[in-house]
């Protein structure tokens, strides 16, 4: 049974889009992944994290994608989550606050692009941006490029977007590929 707070003006649908309560398919996944419907106990508290209709990645490291254009191959390579209080840095799914990615990304060649890469994270169900982006730097020794911070500062559905450019970014610029990852933080 779906439960109705009323608001002057407004009318809130606890449930559908919600940002908060369980996810019970785990930080980074799709909610309701493990959720098992012949048992009425696993649904309490559930909240879905964004419409069927949106894509929902689940986190593994060294996870690939292939960008809209089919030019360049986008790679999370890692998720790093630091915690301020316990003064730690974790590997593992994206988590609520400040991320660091490692990210690999690669032509059909097989080489580096030569251009710039912008990243951007947004919660599209809310339209809003992060307050902070993720700046995309080359570490040249390895390959890899960081992008930090990622963050997801509230729960819900966010959407980190990679663009890669033809050169360096400017008025001249032209985005060759992008690819996204999308998570459900909780």
């Amino acid at each position: 049974m779906r439960r109705f707070l009323a608001i002057p003006g407004a009318v809130l649908l606890a449930g559908i889009y919600g940002c908060g309560g369980k996810s019970p398919g785990g930080n980074g996944g799709a909610a309701g992944a493990d959720l098992d419907a012949s048992d009425p106990d696993a649904l309490v508290g559930a909240v879905a994290c964004a419409p069927a209709t949106y894509p929902i990645d689940t986190y593994a490291p060294d996870m690939v994608k292939v960008g809209e254009n089919n030019l360049i191959t986008f790679h999370l390579v890692k998720s790093e989550y630091r915690d301020d209080v316990a003064m730690r840095t974790y590997e593992g799914p994206p988590q609520l606050g400040n991320n660091t990615w490692t990210l690999k990304f690669a032509e059909n060649n097989g080489q580096m692009p030569s251009g710039d890469i912008l990243g951007h994270a947004s919660m599209p169900l809310h339209s809003h941006p992060a307050m902070a982006q993720p700046v995309v730097t080359l570490d040249g020794a390895s390959g890899t490029y960081k992008a930090a911070p990622v963050y997801l500062f509230m729960v819900g559905y966010w959407k980190v977007e990679f663009t890669v450019y033809d050169g360096p970014l400017g008025a001249s610029s032209t985005p060759v590929d992008v690819a996204a990852f999308n998570f459900c933080i909780d």
